[in-house]
């Protein structure tokens, strides 16, 4: 049971309804036999349940979601989150405190049956007044830029036998981008290998620098260091003309978007993800060319991949968190992305 006007939710555990079930048993054989042993032990098991309801909500008065690292993952993929649990009582100790993150708020029952939800933190011992930094991996996100989680904070402490619960929606950033096309991805190497092979192949001069002995004699400059002694002597550093320029991955939203459904949408940003993964493992420098606007940098490419609208929206355009208008760019290589394939 939960009410939303109070934010507080209130569950049987297993233990809790059997133990609930044998005090109306003890009750009714109270009532008909008129033994006082019996009512003895069912304001016992009464209590038992008032002060565990008590300490809970002490608990969930007492305690908040203080922040959310930010994270960054491929869809569906494991990463580890960081959740910063607050304890504002000055006195009281919180035990057994499970925080879980989700996308929706979950349905709750009167018999408590888990929460599935992708993050669950667990903490045995909150101190008073501090903040503690919990641990846990989340199961795994679907695309998209996930700014709000709702947080649901709950305890079994002390008895076991009640579950109270509060929910909060609270400031979250996860990043989550497509998933790597693992195939694609054996197929791109060493096609973009052998592009940038190729350009790295065409050096010019750069500069002159001294003589050291590890040099190769070839490449000692000898108009400037005939007639002089070996330490006076120069050598010529080359340099290849790709090294300064990025390469320019060329999806126009046009292309992107005339996906006939879903899946081939989807398929599409998970080949340009796959792309940018390729160029990070070469280590080159790389835009995201939509079009009518760039994204510079391996993060912000990243980020307007996995902020790409749903397919049913794809006609407000991509995502861009940092654009700037076409200039004088120098590209080494351009990749262009004609819907299926990267060429």
């Amino acid at each position: 049971m939960y009410y939303k006007r109070v934010n507080r939710g209130l569950s049987f555990t297993k233990p809790g309804i059997y133990s609930f079930g044998l005090l109306l048993l003890v009750g009714m054989i109270g009532v008909t036999t008129g033994i006082n042993g019996l009512y003895v032990f069912l304001s016992a098991g009464i209590g038992g349940f008032i002060i565990s309801g008590m300490l809970s909500e002490k608990a969930m008065k007492e305690t908040r979601v203080a922040a959310v690292r930010p994270a960054a993952a491929d869809a569906g993929a494991e990463f580890a989150v960081e959740v910063k649990v607050e304890n504002q009582s000055s006195w009281f100790s919180v035990f057994e405190l499970d925080t879980l993150l989700a996308l929706d708020a979950p349905r709750f029952k009167l018999i408590s049956a888990g929460i599935d939800a992708p993050v669950q933190a667990h903490a045995s011992c909150l101190r008073p007044q501090r903040v503690t930094a919990l641990g846990a991996v989340c199961r795994g996100l679907p695309r998209g830029l996930h700014a709000k989680m709702t947080a649901v904070q709950k305890t079994t402490f002390p008895f076991g036998l009640l579950e109270k619960f509060k929910v909060e929606v609270i400031e979250a950033r996860f990043v989550i981008g497509p998933a790597l096309d693992l195939g694609f991805l054996a197929t791109l190497r060493p096609k973009i290998k052998a592009a940038l092979a190729a350009l790295d192949a065409d050096r010019e001069f750069f500069a002159h620098r001294s003589y050291q002995s590890r040099d190769p004699r070839r490449d000692l400059d000898w108009k400037k260091s005939a007639m002089k002694a070996p330490r006076d002597w120069v050598v010529k550093q080359y340099r290849a003309r790709g090294e300064e320029a990025r390469v320019r991955v060329l999806a126009p939203w046009g292309v992107v978007s005339r996906a006939a459904d879903p899946v081939t949408y989807e398929r599409g940003l998970a080949k340009l993800r796959t792309t940018l993964k390729a160029l990070e493992e070469c280590q080159r420098a790389y835009v995201l060319d939509w079009g009518d606007s760039l994204v510079e940098g391996a993060e912000l490419c990243f980020e307007s991949l996995a902020g790409a609208p749903e397919f049913t929206d794809r006609a407000r355009g991509p995502h861009v968190p940092a654009a700037r208008g076409k200039g004088s760019e120098v590209f080494a290589v351009t990749l262009a992305f004609d819907g299926e394939d990267v060429a």
